[in-house]
């Protein structure tokens, strides 16, 4: 039984394109992390933006930030925006053009005319040529950036950041909870070397088990439940039900049988990701990584639960309809929790589908919200177990003859049409 249920999920095409898709994913968004180590940073910078950043706090540092991308992105009419987690490119028309301008001149004192044709010096990121680091760089030349607080109150730069929030649209980087971000700084040495010796001291393990789980669980929660609506509708489409519904099974071992060969090869492709990420990362610190369990460990606790929810969807909806309308719910949970999850687990919830980590440091913030994580994908993994209990009692109902199914309809249609 359950090689027969195995046969049919590795012969499926959309099994095949979950393989590719998830090695098209490791090669694409992890494998680079795993060209070039991460020094030890050295004292000498004022600052160290490769180890990442953090917010300041600052409303002045918050407000020349904001107001240095805004000037930027009104003289492009080019503004960057993130509805639902995508990165979208918003041009505003004319009118809106002109309300931006009426924002930014309250704020700088400069018309729109004036900004337009003014060159500031606005900081920009490049690469220092000796030591490879990401510094920023302010221009030589230009106008000194306006002093907004000169002009307004935070109060009153809040409110103003909203209106031009609302002409950009859904997910805004002048929304008041992105604000917070246009003040974050690079970290100094001092807190550059804390967060390298925290990803030292997991002998490398913890931090890119942790970045490879952030990019596996994005894909792995969605691809599953066409796996699982193809095998469903199989027997349908074959016209084998009615063989299927006679055999001598109960529909609990036959729904769970189908289901777990899904999970089971579903998870042994993310795990061999998982085993490769790891070699890989011993070849990149030779002799100094330890704790390569970590990656099987993480990959297990974190990935497997999202493939079970989404395969135990798929099963749920094509049982309770004989459509694949389960990928219209799955397609619309997936998108959604793409756009309202944070990219480290400082923002996780208890329900969040898909848990972010997207870095290989923050381990005090990952740490912090391990508990919440565990408990999320423990209800996960429950939900998604009930959701195979109720497909099981679905099945063995319509085996019965006392549940609506489409095969009832189509056969009372061809026997209409033979009399």
């Amino acid at each position: 039984m359950l090689l027969k249920e195995g046969k049919k999920v590795l012969m499926s095409i959309p099994f095949l394109i979950f393989v590719i898709v998830m090695v098209i994913d490791y090669q694409t968004q992890y494998s680079s992390a795993l060209c070039q180590k991460i020094e030890e940073p050295q004292p000498g910078q004022e600052e160290y933006p490769i180890y990442g950043f953090t917010d300041s706090g600052d409303t002045e540092m918050i407000m020349q930030g904001a107001i240095e991308t805004l000037i930027g992105e009104y003289s492009a009419n080019a503004y960057s925006s993130y509805p639902f987690g995508f990165y979208k490119e918003v041009r505003l028309n004319d009118n809106e053009k002109a309300e931006m301008g009426d924002i930014l001149a309250a704020l700088t004192g400069y018309t729109a005319e004036e900004i337009v044709n003014t060159a500031f010096k606005i900081p920009y990121m490049t690469q220092d040529e000796e030591t490879g680091a990401l510094v920023s760089v302010i221009p030589d030349t230009g106008e000194e950036i306006p002093v907004v607080s000169e002009h307004v109150s935070y109060q009153e730069f809040q409110q103003l950041m909203g209106q031009a929030s609302d002409l950009v649209g859904g997910g805004s980087s002048y929304s008041v909870d992105n604000l917070a971000a246009m003040g974050s700084r690079p970290l100094n040495y001092e807190e550059a070397d804390e967060v390298y010796q925290q990803l030292r001291a997991s002998g490398y393990s913890g931090g890119y088990a942790r970045l490879l789980c952030d990019y596996l669980c994005i894909f792995s929660g969605l691809l599953p439940v066409f796996i699982a609506i193809a095998i469903w509708l199989r027997d349908r489409s074959a016209k084998m039900r009615d063989i299927v519904w006679t055999r001598k099974i109960s529909s609990i071992r036959l729904t769970f049988a189908r289901y777990g060969m899904i999970v089971l090869l579903c998870s042994a492709v993310v795990l061999i990701i998982a085993g490769i990420a790891a070699l890989g990362l011993m070849k990149l610190y030779p002799g100094e990584v330890s704790g390569v369990f970590e990656f099987f460990r993480l990959t297990a606790i974190w990935v497997i639960p999202s493939i079970m929810a989404s395969a135990a969807i798929g099963a749920f909806f094509t049982e309770l309809t004989d459509t694949p309308a389960g990928i219209l719910f799955m397609l619309g949970y997936w998108y959604f929790s793409i756009g309202t999850t944070s990219l480290t687990m400082g923002g996780l919830k208890w329900l969040t589908f898909m848990p972010r980590h997207n870095t290989e440091f923050m381990v005090e913030e990952f740490a912090a919200n391990y508990s919440k994580f565990l408990v999320n994908r423990v209800l996960f993994v429950v939900a998604s177990i009930a959701l195979v209990f109720i497909t099981a009692f679905i099945l063995e109902r319509k085996r019965r003859g006392r549940w609506f199914s489409l095969d009832k309809i189509s056969i009372r249609r061809k026997k209409k049409s033979e009399i």
